[in-house]
């Protein structure tokens, strides 16, 4: 955007802002929403395993909470004034990964069409491995998939909820391994637990969430405890990008 431009801002009549080239607000806002200034992936991946449908403190469920966390982080970035450099992906995983939204940009989600299943919150087991297995292939073939000549920087964040006991522990650190050894910090892995204080097997699980979490570009961990849905929604949303 020409700086002379955005400097050029008058005030016309009441209740309305304008530049002096005519060009009003609105219209320089959907402008800059169109400027793509970096490719970032934001692909949650989700428990749906059978403890998600336990209450949190603020008195919701935690599929509840999830489902509406998924749903306003993709609102927010809608509206946000670089949404056209966001893509969103979503996996929910129990037993076995579900792919519930492929990764595409996010202008072009509808969010009344994100369908996370009836079975939400039903699943037997919670194989993290299998399910970070799953979201680094879709990383990786968002990373690979550039338009040619494309300088932007492209990368992908990995956010990870699940809400306690995480079967096949130890395979999922190797799966962690794989990934911060094969892509560095082009996948930067956020983690979040999300369970009330005094459920089975948190001090377990909370050690193995920060086993997986990357550290952001200041060197803190990317972890963090969330008990409401109000909780989930920031990690959600301070985790997807920095910028």
């Amino acid at each position: 955007m020409n700086i002379k431009m955005a400097n050029s801002v008058i005030k016309t009549r009441a209740g309305s802002v304008s530049t002096s080239s005519g060009t009003n607000i609105a219209t320089l806002l959907k402008q800059l929403k169109k400027t793509k200034m970096f490719d970032q992936l934001c692909l949650l991946v989700l428990d749906s395993s059978g403890s998600m449908s336990h209450l949190l403190v603020d008195g919701s469920t935690k599929t509840e909470a999830t489902k509406a966390a998924a749903i306003d982080l993709i609102r927010t970035l809608k509206k946000s004034t670089k949404s056209s450099g966001f893509h969103v992906g979503i996996i929910c995983f129990d037993t076995i990964p579900q792919i519930k939204l492929y990764p595409q940009p996010i202008d072009s989600i509808n969010e009344a069409d994100i369908d996370l299943g009836e079975e939400f919150g039903e699943g037997s087991y919670t194989r993290i491995d299998l399910a970070l297995s799953e979201a680094e292939k879709m990383a990786a073939a968002f990373l690979k998939t550039a338009e040619p000549g494309n300088q932007l920087k492209r990368d992908a964040r990995i956010l990870l909820m699940s809400d306690g006991y995480c079967n096949e522990p130890e395979n999922t650190k190797k799966v962690v391994i794989n990934i911060k050894s094969n892509h560095g910090d082009k996948i930067r892995m956020c983690c979040c637990l999300l369970s009330n204080e005094g459920e089975e097997a948190l001090v377990e699980a909370e050690a193995l969430m920060k086993d997986i979490a990357s550290n952001d570009k200041s060197g803190r961990l990317c972890f963090t405890r969330a008990s409401t849905g109000r909780d989930l929604r920031s990690f959600f949303e301070g985790s997807s990008t920095d910028e």
